[in-house]
């Protein structure tokens, strides 16, 4: 996320102005994403795993600048989703 340097709010990585008060970012204020080993859904997915529901819903949110009845609703299709594949495999997945 860039964060802008006139008010502070944290903005999506590919944003070109800051979506609070307007401001042109310039090369030098945007910061690259972190390089993440995992992808976003099994991350999401080892959170749900370790009963950290909350958390997979907050994390979806930062990540995708969503509000949280979307993200809610995304992290628990994803959890019945979840609950299928483990019953269909025995328990684990």
């Amino acid at each position: 996320m860039s964060k802008c340097q006139f008010c502070g709010k944290k903005n999506p990585p590919a944003a070109e102005t800051c979506v609070e008060c307007g401001t042109k970012f310039l090369d030098r204020d945007r910061e690259e994403p972190p390089e993440r080993p995992d992808s976003l859904e099994e991350e999401l997915l080892e959170l749900l795993r370790s009963g950290q529901k909350i958390t997979a819903i907050k994390r979806y949110r930062e990540e995708n600048d969503v509000g949280l009845k979307e993200a809610k609703d995304a992290v628990e299709q994803l959890a019945v989703e979840l609950t299928e594949q483990q019953s269909l495999s025995g328990g684990e997945v």
